[in-house]
């Protein structure tokens, strides 16, 4: 049971902390705060149903959730990239001219890679036919 829940709740926080990070409402830092902690409850969902049989609801679920694991650090790594190659760059600037390129330097189509847990803020982002928009 505790995986279970504790699956729906990885998913529910996912989607909420993209929401927020799409729409400018956090920092990409706090960003990756929060994906460090959905990473460490996504690790002890796979620790309780993943070696549950396969066969089974609860072992699909314990597969799913390695797959989603292995794309969540993929992303945490490819965010943190950008945000050292955005903080390295902006050291060696004046104030105004870094704030300008902070404000475009962070690239925000990282998250397509998150399938099931991202398809609902997907479908509503790219409604609209932009495939990336930038901080």
């Amino acid at each position: 049971m505790r995986g279970y829940l504790l699956w729906e709740c990885v998913g529910a926080t996912l989607r909420l902390a993209q929401w927020h990070w799409i729409r400018m409402k956090i920092t990409t830092p706090m960003y990756l705060e929060q994906l460090v902690q959905i990473k460490s409850d996504l690790e002890e969902v796979v620790g309780i149903l993943g070696p549950i049989r396969k066969d089974s609801d609860e072992g699909q679920m314990g597969i799913k959730a390695k797959a989603e694991l292995k794309t969540l650090v993929r992303l945490i790594d490819e965010l943190s990239q950008q945000t050292q190659r955005s903080s390295a760059t902006l050291q060696g600037m004046s104030g105004n001219s870094a704030s300008k390129i902070a404000s475009r330097s962070l690239n925000r189509s990282s998250i397509s890679g998150l399938s099931a847990l991202t398809s609902v803020i997907l479908e509503d982002r790219y409604a609209s036919g932009r495939k990336s928009i930038c901080i």
